[in-house]
């Protein structure tokens, strides 16, 4: 073969796939609702120890998690409960009608002799 008679095949450009596991995206998803707040003065310290948080004395600075528990619980249950819970009904009502639209298509096409 020639280099001539050769056609050089350019795969067109798709967009990246999505990511479909699970944890990666519930991570992404609750990312913004959890902030990480480093606490470098004692009198700081003393008033997150009063209000209950645990923390080390070995450290002069603590680093401390916020998490907004009503953010984090929504998106969970969208995305564990909610979401599910409409797909599968989606399905299970619109296959049957699908199905007979498809039968009610096939049967108004005329037939086909060989």
């Amino acid at each position: 073969m020639s280099s001539n008679s050769l056609h050089h095949y350019h795969r067109p450009h798709l967009p990246p796939i999505p990511d479909l596991r699970f944890e990666p995206s519930y991570l992404r998803s609750i990312q913004p609702y959890i902030h990480l707040r480093t606490l470098k003065h004692k009198s700081t310290r003393k008033q997150i120890l009063e209000a209950g948080v645990k923390q080390d004395d070995e450290n002069e600075s603590e680093a401390v998690i916020e998490i907004e528990w009503r953010h984090v619980l929504w998106v969970t249950a969208r995305d564990q409960i909610l979401s599910p819970l409409f797909q599968g009904a989606l399905c299970f009502y619109v296959t049957p009608y699908s199905t007979r639209v498809a039968h009610t298509i096939v049967q108004h096409l005329p037939l086909r002799r060989s």
